[in-house]
This record gives C-alpha cells, sequence and structure tokens, in this order.
C-alpha cells in the first residue's frame, strides 16, 4: 500500500509557510517576537521536525526572518528599502500561456509600487541588459538560461552593475546571485503523491532535456523508491522541443507503457492531452495526465504561486541584498484529466537507476495497492 499519509506528512510545509507569511504580513507576528522551535512548530503543523527547519529557512532567506545562533529564530524588523524607478524584466516563450503569466505579475507588482517596466526579448539578453544603462534602469528581473550563456549574462550584469533577481531557477540554482523560484520538487512530490494514491505505478516523466530540471526528476525518482517502487528507464524521456509533435506511434507507445503521464510543462501537457481526445483515448479514464505550470482548467497540474514569486522578487531588489534564495511552495490543483488506472500494462525490462542515471538489466516488479 503506497505511504501517501506519511509522504504528504514528510514533504509538504505549504500550510506553514503561508500562515507564518500571513501573520507577518497581517502584524499578528511583530518585528522581534520569537518563533517556537522547529519541533513543536512541527507538531503544530503535522509536518516533520527536517520540513519545518526547511520552511524557517526559506523565510530567513526572503527577509521574513531573522536567526540568532542559540538565541532562536525571530520576526525580521523592517528593512531600508530603496526606490526602484525602472525595472527591467526579460522574457521568453511567449507562445507559452505560462510565461506571459510571469510577465503579467511582474508587470502588476511594478504598476503597485509605481515603478516603470521594461520588457525586453531574452533570446537577445546582451543587447537588453546593454540597454538599461541609458535608461538609468539598475534592476532587472530575468528567467535563468543555460549552458554558457548563463555565465556570461552573470558577468555582464555585474559589469553593467545591475541589480538582478532571477526567477523559477529550477535548475542553476541561482548562482551568486538573487533567486526567487517556487518549489519544484515539493510540487512534483506532491503530484506523485496523487497519481501513487489514485493506485497508479507505471508512471512516465516526460521533460525537455535531463538537464534542464534535475530537482524535478529527482523528486520524481525519490517518490517512486520511497514507496518501493523502481525507476523504469523506459519511462523516462526527455524529448520534448517548441515544435514536437506527438505522433500516432508515440501515443500508441505511451499508451502501451503506462497509465499515467507527469508532463514538466503544461504547454505540451495540452498538446498530449489533445493528441490522445483526437486519436480517440478518454483523458482520466484510459490514460491519466499532470501537468506543471497549471494553465489549462481541464488539466491536473502544479500551480506556480506566480504572484509571490513576483512580490518577492520586487522585495530582494529594494533589499538590495544580495546572494538570498528564496523557495516558495507551489500549489497542486487536481482535476478531471487525472483518475484511478481502468487497464494495467506490462512492465519492461529495464530499470532506471536514478543514483548513476545509467540503463541496468532488470525486472520491474509493478505494485499491487489500493485502487480508490
Amino acid at each position: 500500500m503506497i505511504n501517501t499519509t506519511q509522504a504528504g506528512k514528510r514533504k509538504c510545509g505549504d500550510p506553514m509557510y503561508r500562515d507564518l507569511i500571513r501573520r507577518i504580513e497581517s502584524g499578528e507576528l511583530r518585528p522581534g517576537d520569537r518563533l517556537a522551535n522547529g519541533r513543536t512548530l512541527a507538531e503544530r503543523y503535522g509536518i516533520s521536525e527536517g520540513t519545518a527547519q526547511l520552511v524557517l529557512s526559506n523565510l530567513v532567506g526572503s527577509g521574513h526572518l531573522v536567526r540568532q545562533n542559540g538565541v532562536g529564530t525571530f520576526v525580521a524588523r523592517q528593512e531600508s528599502w530603496q526606490p526602484i524607478d525602472v525595472v527591467g524584466y526579460m522574457v521568453h516563450a511567449t507562445y507559452n500561456p505560462y510565461h506571459l503569466s510571469v510577465l503579467s505579475a511582474v508587470s502588476r507588482e511594478a504598476k503597485a509600487i509605481g515603478a516603470r517596466l521594461l520588457v525586453g526579448d531574452a533570446l537577445k539578453a546582451s543587447e537588453f541588459i546593454r540597454s538599461l544603462k541609458n535608461e538609468n534602469c539598475r534592476y532587472l528581473i530575468r528567467p535563468p538560461f543555460w549552458n554558457c550563456t548563463e555565465h556570461e549574462i552573470w558577468e555582464l550584469v555585474q559589469q553593467e552593475e545591475i541589480n538582478t533577481v532571477i526567477i523559477n531557477d529550477f535548475w542553476l540554482n541561482g548562482g551568486p546571485l538573487n533567486c526567487v523560484s517556487s518549489d519544484i520538487a515539493l510540487g512534483v512530490s506532491q503530484m506523485m503523491n496523487h497519481l501513487l494514491g489514485l493506485g497508479h505505478r507505471q508512471i512516465m516523466f516526460l521533460d525537455e532535456d535531463e538537464a534542464m530540471c534535475p530537482r524535478a526528476l529527482g523528486a520524481f525518482t525519490r517518490s517512486l523508491e520511497y514507496n518501493g517502487i523502481q525507476v523504469n528507464r523506459q519511462l523516462v524521456r526527455f524529448e520534448l522541443h517548441d515544435n514536437f509533435i506527438f505522433t500516432p506511434r508515440l501515443l500508441d507507445e505511451i499508451y502501451n507503457t503506462c497509465t499515467a503521464v507527469l508532463v514538466t510543462h503544461d504547454y505540451y501537457a495540452v498538446k498530449l492531452a489533445e493528441a490522445f481526445t483526437a486519436a480517440g483515448r478518454e483523458v482520466g479514464r484510459e490514460i491519466s495526465i499532470a501537468g506543471i505550470d497549471s494553465i489549462s482548467e481541464t488539466l491536473t497540474s502544479v500551480e506556480h504561486p506566480v504572484e509571490a514569486v513576483a512580490r518577492q522578487a520586487f522585495k530582494l531588489l529594494a533589499s538590495g541584498r544580495r546572494n538570498c534564495k528564496v523557495m516558495i511552495p507551489p500549489t497542486c490543483r487536481f482535476r478531471a484529466s487525472t483518475a484511478p488506472p481502468s487497464r494495467e500494462v506490462e512492465p519492461h525490462r529495464f530499470i532506471y537507476d536514478s543514483r548513476t542515471y545509467q540503463i541496468r538489466p532488470g525486472t520491474h516488479q509493478q505494485q499491487k495497492g489500493n485502487r480508490k
């Protein structure tokens, strides 16, 4: 039987995080107030002590709390905020509704503080960053880049002396820069608890590139291993790209090898659901599909807290702090695209070893759990 209760209790610090934020911002907890210790908070919110400590660390990183070694954790006193008149923002993949939702959240936050927002194309990052100086702009919010581009951009913002915050950095961890991200690992863990709790054992992980989102992949493999299910290499695939098409052959392969698919971007998850529907398969009953980004009202998905991410990004810019890493819990939205499996599929002959990222011979033992 899948131990979803204990898994959820171990990993989900979302209620504690949101409650402490609410109490601090409402004034219920005042600057200088001392918080209870990690063990007490863990018992209060029904989570593990390790998770409680992680939440406290995130709130220290965001500037809501301060720690005094050997004394305790306290609500931080009001920082001196630097005025932000102009801020730059780089957007990429505007065909994806999720990226547009992030842009909208950043735009609303800029308007709320009276700042002028300069929007640039991430594909022309170097030119845009250099142009900020002409606009007397010393602040930049941007997505992460990969390969050699990230190092080049980092050097450029240092050279131009631009205070930068990276948002939703799911693989680079921001390097030495400020970073505000949705906790993708937590979101995937919660989504896997949902799928496993429904009775799915053969679950496919579908992503763009193995290096793109290691936190999501790590959470996926840990969720399976925690519940005694070996990770099947045939069900861990990295082949998505901008113009990707789900061909009839690929749809048959997916259908015949798994009962549920976790896609790391809703943009592709929606395409997959549409392709299965066009092929005469009923999404939810015959094949469950879950995504990440929550851009569809019918798709089960991990919803990133874009408003909170944008708000925290501006706070970090205004505070003048450096090298801060803030993780904000996402929310899982369970919709009609996931349901208990109505069929079984044959296990594959190869197992994916998540520790070495190698294929090794073996027999995947399908677990027989409760199907609710």
